[in-house]
Formats: C-alpha cells, sequence, structure tokens
C-alpha cells in the first residue's frame, strides 16, 4: 500500500511539476516579448501624451486669443473699426479656422466690430 501511495503520490508531483515548467516557460516568453516592445509602446504613449498636452495648451492660447479683451480679437476688432483703413493696407488676419479647420480670416459678420464683437449672435468668423 505504501509503494501505491508513493507511486501515485510521484506521479501527481511529475504532473505538476510538468505544469510548472509550462508556466515558467510561458512567463518566460512574455518577458522577452515585453522586453521587445516595451521601449517602443513607451515612445508612442509619451508621444501620445505629449501631443494631448500640446492639444491642452493650444485650446488655452486659442481661448485667450479669443476672449482677452486688451490683446485678443476683441482689441483687434476694436482697433479694425477705429482705423479700417490701416487694416485695409494689411493683409486679412488669418488667425481663426474655418468649419472645416482651415485658416481663415478673422471676421465679425454677426455683431459689431467697434464693441470688440462681443455681443455677435454666434462665433461665425471669429472662431
Amino acid at each position: 500500500e505504501i509503494r501505491k501511495l508513493i507511486s501515485t503520490w510521484s506521479q501527481g508531483y511529475g504532473r505538476f511539476k510538468n505544469a510548472w515548467q509550462n508556466v515558467d516557460n510561458l512567463r518566460q516568453e512574455r518577458e522577452v516579448i515585453w522586453k521587445k516592445h516595451a521601449s517602443k509602446l513607451q515612445e508612442l504613449c509619451t508621444k501620445l501624451r505629449d501631443r494631448i498636452d500640446k492639444v491642452n495648451e493650444s485650446t488655452d492660447v486659442c481661448e485667450e486669443a479669443q476672449n482677452d479683451d486688451l490683446q485678443g480679437l476683441p482689441s483687434l476688432f476694436r482697433k479694425k473699426a477705429e482705423d479700417p483703413e490701416r487694416f485695409a493696407r494689411v493683409a486679412p488676419v488669418m488667425g481663426c479656422v474655418d468649419e472645416n479647420g482651415k485658416d481663415s480670416e478673422c471676421t465679425c459678420p454677426t455683431g459689431d466690430e467697434r464693441s470688440g464683437c462681443e455681443m455677435a449672435k454666434d462665433n461665425e468668423g471669429h472662431e
């Protein structure tokens, strides 16, 4: 009976050892794959984070340019209303975008330039 128990235990231990070896082989394969691709993944994640940061910074700058009463579009529209001849001599201000995201001239079609276009019905032409 003891020999039978020893044999059964040995067989079970052998299966356990084989299973553990399979798990360890998978762990080693996973580590090789990780080492092979980790630096590229980190590089791509860093680029993505940097681009998201840049978009956030650009959004802040854009919002300030649109709303800053002293240096942004409101000031530009008031100056343009005060001296239209001066603005007629220079190229149009191309600081806005159209509905397709392409650069376009900043205008105030639905408001009054003398008030900085702040009372416009919508953002058309100055966003």
